[in-house]
């Protein structure tokens, strides 16, 4: 097993063999380019575009106009006879004009048009992303295309791959994600603008709850200072986007594997009217894995069970109409999971309705209204029954408006959070039932954020070089009590010349963690009446302090033998106190919210595309120094990512992730309430997926082969997350 300065050294290495071969390269095999340029302007007002598309049509080269409508593109001088230039901006005619007939500079006035619901989607989803509302960050996109390829069944399969990221959980908690060494409780989770942490009684947001196979697009949010969509998300967010669209589309997928798993999945898009669109997406696995989770387990050899039974199904389904003001969503949505082994029984069902209004003129309103019930029930020695019963309503009603008049931008949110949670525990036996703990517990929220963005050029004679500088900030008030103003300041440079693009960024700002009745109900019931816990009146809210500085490079080739080199770092400092510590004491436990840890750490990637239009390779690295273990365990100190995609064609495509991961401090109680502790030792393994499509008229079948942990070294013994595990799948597209 090699040590992590071993790999470290061998990593360097191999980066910096690869530079010096793409300067070689690079100086020796530039290709013949053109340069086209022009400015888009509305045809009626006059008035500049910013942020109009203008590509080729064989996808090859692409750019978007600045705040003053001008662009500059370069195209291998190759395609100038047969290629044509597209210029689109949504809510306006699409203009095309052939290559070798464009004259640059020029002038093109596009013709507005009245928006299709299509166009509204496209505006909504664009609107909805994260990295275009907040302060600068290091943002990871995965599209639709990609999750297809990586062939997961599983979200957190998917996040496994992502720079900086971390999975967590199990199959009985869920599976959780985990950015830049925070806690799984500390990343926000957003389905189409609907917070899914409160599904769960730790706070966090369970990955099972959405199959890839409906996700549209996922983006990654790594950073605490996040004041729109980030309030207690002290490692980042993630935001999924569910597929939608104006045209008919069905998928159906079925698969097979190992511990004795059978899923299927299922996708349709039915537009009614030109205005009216509706869309389904549904998930159900059944699977038997065979592994206990005793908490005297948790660095050994589990417990084999061979009569645990496992369900788990969720549905989705979206309205879309377009009114004479701007697009309605109505959504529903819910999940089911069912734990079944002899004598113990764990079930929960969630349920959310939501409605969402966006006008052209970016304003949003969003009203989720969320149904929890999760029953646990235990069946002890004496054949009697102990139960808890946890029923939660929650309401949340956000407004965000966004104004941008010529070098400023403003962005202004609202948010009102309701939370009801009725806890019941009780203990049946042959004489009745025994209530021994009922509480009642409710909170209210309210929120006014403001996102203020001031822009210019560096120099007024190069449109290529410009600087924003973003403040925020955030006031919090909840009827606990407790007040609080958070603010952010962020700062970005954009410069691009030619091929090369490079985007230095500084972000810094604080953020507060209000508790949830659902927590506090959930630690109610865990720990027996101690007069000296601190926790048994009410949580504290918990607060971070958090910095970042980093860049993005983008190098575009136009060469055949690599299309374009992403590369990216940043190096980050966390600091959060009010974390819980728990200690015993006697028979009980003992617990004070006075926890501090401070995180540091250095995050780097590199990505080429398009290596002989073939193949897509990706390197990235993540170092972690935690300041206090007992707060933050099963961290890995070091993490290595190295991705290699092969996709020749439509029909075919094979992606293959070797990863490591350094050591990592655990701890736990065991039950004596004796404190154990333990190193994991570091460990490296593969994740493959194989498969092919073929076309019939409009229909297209696919098989897949994935596996997951396949040389099978982690030292989480019997993980399922980190165990190898086979799967074949069947897929139908209309």
């Amino acid at each position: 097993m090699p040590d992590m300065e071993t790999v470290f050294r061998t990593a360097f290495t191999l980066l910096r063999s690869f530079f010096l071969f793409l300067a070689i390269t690079t100086l020796s095999a530039q290709p013949a380019v053109i340069t086209v340029s022009g400015r888009v302007l509305d045809q009626k007002t006059g008035e500049p575009l910013a942020g109009a598309e203008i590509y080729l049509t064989s996808k090859q080269a692409g750019t978007v106009s600045d705040r003053d409508g001008k662009f500059s593109l370069q195209v291998p001088l190759r395609l100038v006879k047969t290629d044509t230039l597209a210029v689109s901006f949504i809510g306006y005619r699409k203009a095309l004009f052939p290559l070798k007939e464009f004259r640059s500079p020029a002038t093109i006035r596009l013709r507005p048009t009245a928006l299709t619901l299509n166009q509204m989607i496209t505006i909504t989803g664009e609107r909805g992303r994260l990295k275009n509302q907040e302060i600068p960050h290091l943002v990871r996109t995965v599209s639709a295309e990609q999750l297809d390829r990586l062939g997961k069944q599983e979200l957190v399969q998917v996040l496994k791959n992502v720079p900086a990221v971390n999975v967590a959980g199990n199959l009985l908690d869920g599976h959780r994600v985990e950015i830049r060494g925070s806690q799984s409780s500390e990343v926000n989770v957003y389905l189409d603008g609907v917070l899914l942490n409160g599904f769960d009684p730790q706070g966090a947001a369970d990955l099972s709850l959405v199959p890839p196979d409906a996700i549209e697009r996922l983006e990654i949010v790594k950073g605490g200072n996040l004041p729109l969509w980030g309030q207690g998300s002290f490692g980042g967010a993630v935001n999924i986007i569910t597929r939608q669209s104006a045209r008919p589309e069905l998928r159906v997928k079925a698969g097979a594997g190992d511990f004795n798993s059978r899923f299927v999945t299922g996708y349709a898009n039915l537009p009614l009217f030109s205005r009216l669109q509706i869309s389904y997406s549904g998930y159900l696995k059944r699977f038997r894995p065979q592994i206990e989770f005793f908490p005297d387990e948790q660095f050994g050899a589990k417990t084999r069970n061979y009569h645990i039974d496992i369900e788990r199904q969720s549905h989705y389904l979206g309205l879309n109409y377009l009114s004479p003001f701007g697009l309605v969503k109505l959504t529903g949505f819910r999940y089911a999971l069912d734990y079944r082994k002899p004598g113990w029984n764990d079930r929960r069902l969630n349920r959310i309705l939501a409605f969402q209004f966006h006008t052209p003129n970016q304003f949003s309103l969003f009203v989720n209204q969320g149904f929890l019930d999760d029953e646990t029930q235990r069946t002890t020695s004496l054949n009697s029954v102990y139960g808890w019963r946890l029923k939660t309503e929650q309401l949340n009603v956000r407004l965000l408006k966004k104004t941008d008049f010529r070098r400023v931008g403003w962005q202004f949110g609202a948010e009102y959070f309701h939370e009801q949670t009725d806890s019941r525990a009780y203990l049946s036996d042959s004489l009745g039932n025994h209530p021994y703990l009922h509480s009642l517990l409710y909170d209210n929220r309210a929120a006014l954020i403001s996102v203020f963005r001031f822009e210019d050029y560096l120099r007024p004679d190069d449109r290529n070089l410009f600087w924003r500088v973003y403040l925020s900030g955030r006031v919090d008030v909840s009827a606990s009590g407790y007040r609080d103003f958070t603010q952010s300041v962020g700062i970005r440079v954009h410069r691009k010349q030619g091929r090369t693009e490079f985007v230095p960024y500084f972000n810094y700002g604080k953020n507060v963690k209000y508790p949830t009745p659902r927590e506090q109900a959930r630690l109610n019931n865990l720990v027996a009446a101690f007069p000296g816990d601190t926790l048994r009146r009410s949580l504290r809210p918990e607060y971070n302090t958090s910095a970042e500085a980093g860049f993005k490079w983008n190098y575009d080739l136009a060469s055949l033998w690599l299309n374009r080199v992403e590369a990216s770092a940043a190096v980050f400092l966390s600091i959060t106190t009010n974390k819980i510590v728990r200690q015993p004491l006697g028979q009980e436990f003992f617990q004070t919210q006075t926890g501090r840890n401070t995180t540091t750490g250095l995050e780097a990637a590199l990505r080429l595309k398009r290596i002989y239009q073939w193949f897509d390779l990706e390197l990235s690295g993540l170092a972690l120094d935690i300041d206090n273990p007992l707060l933050y365990p099963y961290k890995p100190r070091q993490r290595v990512n190295l991705g290699l995609d092969f996709h020749p064609g439509q029909s075919f495509y094979l992606t293959t992730r070797l990863f490591y991961e350094g050591s990592a401090k655990a701890w736990y109680f065991d039950l004596a309430r004796q404190l154990r502790s333990a190193q994991i030792k570091p460990h490296y393994d593969l994740d493959l997926a194989a498969g092919f499509s073929l076309p019939i008229q409009s229909i297209t079948l696919g098989l897949q082969l994935s596996g997951n942990n396949i040389l099978d070294r982690s030292s989480y013994a019997y993980y399922y997350i980190y165990k190898r595990y086979w799967q074949l799948s069947l897929t139908l597209r209309y």
